[in-house]
């Protein structure tokens, strides 16, 4: 029975709030939980006469069953408050909070309990059980009860707001986690004072580490650091510190399985009031995949700029005979025969249609232009017709060359004239890299349903990281090589990407540089039915220029011409005896200082790029011949940039002209020069 009126030993009640001052528009639900008639009766009646500006609407609970019944199966929602009484027939209150909050905390209304305990435990217990508030019975009056009921409405609604909060907190770090997780980033903090250093644990992903084996002092973070970039990360966070900047830095960390990874790091340093630095507080994320772009990137410029070097100076190498032969043609007497002349322009000719015609061909490929004309093709037929185009280059070079062919015919389902182009650039590539007198091995078999086709030389070999990146464009392997050679890096990705247009697949193997290497094509063998035949042929025509007498003019010189290329130097050679002087041509370094030791010459017109040895050895060496004091070194190149200039002077040559040179230029020069020269 509620009796008014409170003991004095009592505690009071905990008030926080007023009751409400004005009429509120909608009524407040409240569910009273009590056995007592007359105590249900009492406490509605000090719970209006307390608030007397809020209008109500009660509902009676005699059980604790009804009252969660009420509070969670009404149709009208929530109510806006709970009075629960302590002692109930059939359950106490903390077993009625207990049903009410198995959904989750603050998941129903607030809740105010009444207990005529006067225990001082009862009232935090009632709290930790999930009430919002609690009052001893002995304490009641209107004023009281009103507070009371407000007070624990504007905790529960406090509750909930810290709640929502905390929710919305956890959400945003779990999109923060999620964040971090997706771009390979991870947080760390380092305080200044003691050293120590903390990781979040994306930071053990990203360091390739096991969850709390990651360095807990700056000094043992900086030995996992690449030893070359220990430097820069002190200089940036120091710099930073003093400057109360941003702190960034990007280096490289070594795992403990020894694999290196590129790291960023960003941060910024925390102050005490008197500007002393206290800790820093930054990110760290992985960007090895970044820089591996940009490394790719940058390869594929390097790669470009150097193809297009590289075919400025193979356009150059045929161009510089056909200029000469032309020269001659237009001062060779009327009547004289001039077929040796116009079989050299011819073949020249040829090879610069056979560099554009790869260009175009890559060109026609990706841009998805090239269409094969399909037939079925006797890989002998294909083996003969590319011989037919490589044999020229391999006798040139004096190799060696076996065919292995099988006996029973093996039928492709393809383009002969591109199958044919495919296997000849495999073996102009072992003609290029192999020294003069080796040894090309074409084999030819069956295996399953395919067919191989081995190329194999006993040339420079191919190192093992370059195995799988001879086939891109404009790669090579050595560009020294490259130089003496010829090749525009674009031959072997021809091949690669003309046999996966038949649905086969190229590759290489060596076991390292000067033990030769193996290309094998695999093609799938035909089925019928075949496809009607279509072949292309090629033509190119020369014309005949007018000729008219050489004139010759300045003083008489002794020239000694020094290219591997024969064409470019004979012509050369007959040019400038046209034009009065007296030159010789050799093609090699041996040869040039045999020809010295013979007739020392006054000028030496010298080709760079020399297998062997190349211009700028022979050059030193010749400048150290006391028998050549005073003689005139020209440097005869395809490399005409700036570069190519100064190392031609810094190796000893007094001029640097361009392929293809002048016929004009070439005699103005010797004209030019001073009447008397050693030798």
């Amino acid at each position: 029975m509620i009796t008014l009126g409170a003991p004095r030993d009592a505690d009071p009640p905990n008030l926080l709030v007023k009751p409400p001052n004005v009429m509120s528009e909608a009524p407040f639900a409240v569910v009273i939980v009590e056995d007592s008639p007359e105590d249900l009766a009492e406490v509605r009646r000090l719970l209006l006469l307390g608030s007397s500006l809020r209008r109500f609407t009660f509902t009676a609970a005699a059980t604790g069953a009804a009252g969660i019944a009420a509070c969670l199966g009404g149709t009208d929602g929530l109510p806006d408050c709970v009075i629960l009484d302590y002692y109930l027939p059939d359950m106490n209150a903390p077993e009625v909070l207990a049903a009410l909050h198995a959904g989750g905390p603050l998941t129903v209304c607030p809740v105010l309990v009444l207990t005529g305990s006067a225990e001082r435990q009862c009232g935090p217990d009632m709290l930790r059980a999930g009430a919002q508030d609690y009052l001893n019975k002995a304490w009641l009056n209107p004023e009281i009860l009103a507070r009371a009921v407000d007070n624990a409405v504007e905790r529960h609604r406090m509750a909930r707001l810290a709640q929502e909060r905390e929710a919305a907190l956890r959400r945003s770090d779990e999109r923060l986690r999620l964040a971090l997780e997706a771009s390979d980033t991870g947080l760390w903090t380092h305080d200044l004072a003691t050293g120590a250093v903390s990781w979040s644990p994306e930071c053990y992903r990203i360091y390739g580490r096991a969850e709390g084996d990651l360095a807990e002092s700056w000094e043992a973070y900086l030995q996992m650091v690449h030893e070359d970039d220990r430097a820069g990360i002190l200089a940036a966070a120091r710099t930073a510190t003093a400057e109360r900047g941003p702190y960034e830095s990007e280096f490289r960390v070594v795992r403990p399985s020894g694999e290196v990874v590129w790291v960023a790091s960003r941060g910024r340093a925390t102050y005490a009031a008197d500007g002393r630095p206290i800790s820093r507080l930054g990110t760290v994320t992985d960007i090895s995949r970044r820089k591996r772009a940009e490394e790719a990137l940058l390869d594929a410029d390097r790669r470009k700029d150097e193809f297009l070097a590289t075919l400025a100076h193979e356009l150059r190498n045929p161009l510089a005979p056909l200029r000469m032969g032309l020269g001659l043609l237009a001062r060779i007497p009327s009547g004289q025969d001039f077929t040796r002349l116009r079989v050299m322009m011819e073949r020249q000719l040829g090879h610069l249609v056979r560099l554009i015609d790869d260009l175009l061909d890559v060109s026609r490929i990706r841009s998805g232009k090239m269409e094969l004309a399909r037939e079925r093709t006797e890989v002998r037929a294909v083996v003969e017709a590319a011989l037919e185009i490589s044999r020229p280059l391999v006798d040139a070079a004096g190799h060696t060359l076996t065919v292995s062919l099988p006996e029973a015919p093996l039928v492709v389902h393809g383009d002969p004239t591109r199958l044919a182009q495919a296997l000849s650039n495999l073996v102009n590539n072992a003609a290029r890299y192999t020294p003069p007198g080796g040894r090309i091995e074409i084999t030819v078999d069956a295996c399953g349903d395919e067919v191989r086709l081995r190329v194999a030389d006993n040339g420079c070999g191919i190192p093992r990281a370059m195995l799988f990146r001879v086939f891109d464009m404009f790669t090579q392997v050595d560009r020294t090589l490259t130089r003496t050679q010829g090749g525009l890096g674009i031959g072997l990705s021809l091949v690669r990407q003309l046999v996966e247009m038949h649905g086969g697949q190229v590759t290489a193997e060596s076991p390292g540089p000067g033990l030769g290497s193996t290309f094998t094509l695999r093609l799938p063998l035909a089925l019928p039915p075949s496809l009607a035949p279509s072949l292309a042929t090629d033509a190119s025509a020369t014309a005949e220029p007018p000729s008219s007498r050489p004139t010759p003019s300045g003083r008489m010189r002794r020239v000694l011409v020094i290219d591997d290329n024969v064409d470019a130097a004979d012509t050369l050679v007959e040019m400038l005896r046209l034009f009065g002087h007296e030159a010789l041509a050799v093609h090699d370094g041996t040869a040039a200082f045999a020809a010295v030791r013979g007739r020392p010459p006054e000028v030496v017109l010298l080709d760079i790029g020399l297998p062997g040895m190349d211009g700028y050895e022979i050059a030193r060496r010749l400048r150290a011949d006391p028998h050549l004091e005073g003689a005139v070194l020209v440097a005869l190149t395809g490399w005409g940039n700036e570069e190519a200039r100064q190392r031609s002077y810094d190796a000893g040559f007094d001029h640097h002209l361009t392929k293809p040179a002048d016929p004009s230029a070439v005699n103005e020069l010797l004209a030019r020069l001073p009447p008397a020269l050693g030798g």
